[in-house]
Formats: structure tokens, sequence, C-alpha cells
């Protein structure tokens, strides 16, 4: 449990926070928009439980690739960041690709739910971008 307090802590303190902030709130308004967007054709319990197994993996990994690039940035060795950066990508496709087969093996975990958040973290930073960015803003990006 402290493992996870300090990760907490280091995430809140990163130049990242901000915009996985954006992710994760953006992702959650269209993940409910998304299911309500399906109640259209009929309620279905496992597209819900997909959905909701779906961000809550949306939200690990992003918040495993936020550490990730925080501690990659710190060390002196490019191949080695490098390595850092390739193992987080194959641990989150390779945790989705696990997740679909369950979802696809059992009844009640639509995969399509599961796989459907995934997309949704870019269209996210791409209406933050569009609507709410505002050059020279202060927040260094200019």
């Amino acid at each position: 449990m402290r493992v996870f307090g300090n990760c907490l802590n280091t995430l809140k303190n990163s130049p990242m926070s901000n915009e996985l902030s954006v992710i994760l709130k953006g992702s959650a308004v269209m993940s409910v928009a998304s299911f309500l967007i399906t109640l259209i054709w009929g309620f279905e319990l496992s597209m819900l439980i997909g959905m909701i197994i779906g961000y809550v993996y949306l939200v690990f990994c992003y918040c495993y690739l936020a550490l990730t690039v925080c501690r990659a940035t710190t060390l002196k060795d490019k191949k080695a960041a490098k390595r850092k950066m390739f193992s987080c990508y194959a641990v989150r496709l390779g945790g989705l690709f696990i997740l679909c087969w369950i979802g696809y093996m059992v009844s009640f975990i639509n995969p399509i739910g599961v796989l459907l958040p995934q997309f949704f973290p870019r269209i996210a930073l791409m209406i933050n971008h569009f609507f709410f960015f505002k050059r020279g803003n202060g927040n260094g990006r200019t």
C-alpha cells in the first residue's frame, strides 16, 4: 500500500498530472456517454461490465505510462530509457490482449466494451486542444 501512495504522490507532483487528469476525466465522460448510446439497442449487463473493466484498465495504463515516462526521463542511459518505455508498452498491450481474450472466453464480459474506452484518451486530448487550449496561458506549451 505504501508503494501505491508513493506512486500517487509522484504522479501528483509530475508535470504530466494535468494531461493525465484531462485524459481520465474526458474518458470517464465518454465512457458514460457511449454506454448510454448502447442503450438504444437494449441494455446488456455484459457491455456495462466490459466498459467498467475497460475504463479501470485505461486508468491503470495511463497512470503506469505516466510513471514510466517520469522514471525513464531520469535515467542517464538512453538505451535503458528506451527499454523501460518498450517494456511499459508491452505490458499494457499484453494486458489488453489478456482482458479481451477473457472477454471472448466468458459470456459476462463484452470484449467490445473492454476495447471501446481505449480509444477515448486521444479523443479527449483532441477535444481539449480544440476547445479548451489557449496559447500563451503559462502552461509551458506556446
